[in-house]
């Protein structure tokens, strides 16, 4: 079988052309032999006398000793010559071990070959049936038909009277009383079968290289597919892996899960009376404040301040921040601003503590 390499589809096609062309060529040679085959030279110096014309063929009057070189011809490389017998003690000799085939072995050709020695005035080299057909193997001898028609050729015509079985003679024995009645009667020449004389050997060759053309067509295109589709499958591994992490297998994005949002404590003081508001913020959550001092913020665990941080920003923690003290009758008294609203400077502030 014809081995294709891994390849693209341009050398999948040329080794294609290339296995065609051989098979061309191949049978090019094969349609020549069959047409040299056809061609046989088979042929005969024999000739018949005058009044044995009745055994000639209907179509082109050959006499007996030309279809029998004819029939003899196809099992014998295409070629075969039937002799003139000059002498009475000369036969026609009997298949053997060595000249049995499926022609020699046939009805047709022992009625034909008695024919010829009868025609010739050699009566007494005519076989008995029986001990002609002594060297032919069985299977030789099974069919029941004159002559194998697979051997047949285009060209050659049988007379009817030589189909006949030779057992059905007298004694086995062609019988010449006999046969010539039979061939009064004028019955058609056996030919090869239309089908066959008509099927030229260029047709045949021509259908012979089509389909094989086509199939080794069809064959590359089935192996460049399937070479395509195995190395899709080999890389649908390295292209999920060097796919996005934050892509699931169907190409969707994958949920991400966000920390809850911490909270932190922001005061402010307004100036006003009453404590300071304190607004918090946590997870999930925006809380607006009348006051415009107050800023809701939000912030992640990532960017939260260090307690240290935290604590040195906060001005609570302040060293110099005093809290305001407060007056629930109403009134705010803030010790870090003046009388006038102005702040106080720390620095001159006597002490309390002294």
């Amino acid at each position: 079988m014809p081995h294709f390499h891994r390849s693209k589809t341009g050398s999948v096609a040329v080794q294609v052309l290339r296995m065609a062309a051989v098979l061309s060529a191949a049978t090019s040679g094969m349609s020549m032999s069959l047409a040299s085959h056809q061609r046989r030279a088979a042929q005969t110096n024999a000739v018949c006398a005058a009044e044995y014309a009745w055994a000639d063929t209907l179509e082109g009057a050959k006499s007996p000793c030309q279809v029998a070189a004819e029939l003899l011809a196809p099992c014998n490389g295409g070629n075969w010559v039937v002799p003139a017998l000059n002498d009475p003690a000369q036969a026609y000799t009997n298949p053997n071990a060595t000249t049995a085939n499926p022609c020699s072995c046939s009805w047709a050709v022992y009625n034909l070959l008695s024919a010829c020695s009868d025609c010739q005035g050699m009566k007494q080299a005519i076989r008995i049936w029986s001990d002609y057909k002594t060297g032919c193997p069985g299977a030789y001898l099974g069919n029941t038909t004159h002559y194998p028609i697979e051997f047949l050729p285009n060209e050659a015509t049988v007379p009817f009277w030589a189909t006949t079985d030779p057992s059905k003679w007298l004694s086995s024995q062609f019988n010449a009383a006999q046969a010539r009645p039979i061939a009064e009667e004028r019955h058609a020449d056996v030919k090869a079968s239309p089908q066959r004389r008509n099927t030229p050997v260029g047709a045949i060759a021509g259908g012979v290289v089509g389909g094989l053309v086509l199939l080794l067509a069809c064959a590359g295109v089935a192996y460049h597919l399937l070479q395509k589709r195995k190395k899709k499958v080999e890389t649908a591994p390295t292209q999920t892996t060097n796919s996005d992490p934050n892509m699931t297998s169907r190409g969707r994005p994958e949920l991400m899960i966000i920390p809850p949002i911490g909270y932190t404590t922001l005061r402010s003081d307004s100036g006003c009376g009453g404590p300071p508001p304190i607004t918090r913020t946590h997870s999930f959550s925006l809380v607006r404040s009348s006051s415009p001092a107050i800023r809701t913020t939000y912030s992640t665990p990532s960017l939260l301040p260090s307690p240290i941080e935290q604590e040195s920003r906060d001005p609570l923690n302040h060293p110099d921040y005093n809290p305001p003290a407060y007056d629930f009758s109403g009134d705010v008294k803030d010790r870090n601003m003046t009388e006038s609203g102005f702040p106080r400077d720390m620095k001159d502030e006597p002490d309390d503590t002294n």
